[in-house]
């Protein structure tokens, strides 16, 4: 019955709780480059404002790599900081940013021991109050 206050699934949302697409995130990657020297990795890439105009972008970028294969799952995150269910427990202890066209930005894993090996590195970006504004996950292939 229509009002009884039961959530649905279903339905059109109400004007102003409309969520922007996915494919129309604020920022974005690229140019990733991974290298591994023994225990360390270290990733290079380029978050990108994809907005159109001259509007900026800013918040808190985070990076995990994940190694699937393991069991459970490890996880390094990076800047270092404790994970909540695989992403970060306070998404204001990222690397912040605040871009017109692009920023590089370098992260440091220290994973321990030369044969741990992440398959995935995970990228959120999170906007200033906290709603990811993207969510990408780059395959690591074989890194020498």
């Amino acid at each position: 019955r229509e009002g009884s206050g039961t959530p649905t699934s279903a339905g059109t949302p109400k004007a102003g709780q409309e969520k922007p697409a996915r494919d129309s995130s604020i920022v974005d990657v690229v140019d990733m480059i991974i290298q591994r020297e023994g225990a360390r990795m270290t990733v290079n890439f380029k978050l990108v404002n994809t907005q159109k105009g001259d509007a900026a972008a800013g918040g808190y970028v985070h990076l995990i790599a994940l190694d699937g294969k393991s069991s459970p799952p490890k996880e390094w995150p990076y800047p270092q900081q404790k994970l909540d269910k695989g992403v970060p427990a306070n998404y204001r202890k990222g690397h912040v940013f605040y871009i017109q066209r692009f920023k590089q930005i370098t992260a440091r894993f220290n994973l321990g021991s030369s044969s741990e090996s992440p398959t995935v590195i995970r990228v959120l970006a999170y906007d200033q109050a906290g709603e990811v504004i993207l969510e990408k996950d780059m395959e690591v292939g074989h890194v020498s």
